[in-house]
């Protein structure tokens, strides 16, 4: 990061040895798990806390495909952000408006369900069909519902994995003394 900047106490800067903690955390999977342990700041606004949301998100084992999935992810991301001088907000935006079929902005969106699947397969959760698709989701305001996601039938059984899978983790360290 930039020595020059300053940055607002509510950013959250994370240092990764590589990309496949960035897949992981920028999979769609993930945003569940954010939208499900974190609060709002108005109507909509996801208010990210590292301590209800990363300290708790039973990261999957980071692999050499997860690795590779989040570097090309990473690198077309940043080659649109910056042929087109955009922001993340307006880059992702366009990313879930339905009627923006750019080609650079359609291969983005086959790298994230490809990063999706990838997460899954981390996991060993192959048997999940995450339907993934615009959809129209309840908690945004009216212009500004339309999402690329999971269908409510994979959201669910992700949280139900997920939450096992940090119920798990947890009795495990806590047999251990460290926590």
């Amino acid at each position: 990061m930039p020595t020059s900047a300053v940055y607002n106490h509510k950013v959250k800067i994370l240092f990764f040895e590589g990309f496949g903690e960035l897949a992981t955390l920028q999979s769609t999977i993930h945003d569940i798990w954010a939208r499900w342990c974190s609060g709002t700041l108005g109507a909509s606004t996801l208010m990210y806390s590292t301590s209800a949301v990363l300290e708790t998100w039973p990261m999957p084992p980071v692999t050499d495909e997860l690795e590779r999935a989040g570097e090309r992810y990473a690198t077309l991301r940043d080659e649109i952000r910056a042929q087109e001088s955009a922001g993340l907000t307006d880059l992702y935006n366009r990313f879930h408006d339905p009627a923006d079929t750019s080609g650079r902005l359609e291969a983005l969106r086959g790298l994230h369900r490809e990063l999706d699947l990838t997460v899954l397969r981390a996991y060993e959760w192959t048997d999940i069909d995450l339907g993934l698709d615009f959809r129209d989701v309840g908690y945004l305001p009216a212009n500004d519902r339309v999402r690329l996601t999971v269908s409510e039938r994979a959201r669910a059984e992700l949280l139900k994995r997920l939450t096992d899978l940090n119920l798990e983790r947890h009795a495990q360290e806590a047999a251990m003394g460290t926590k």
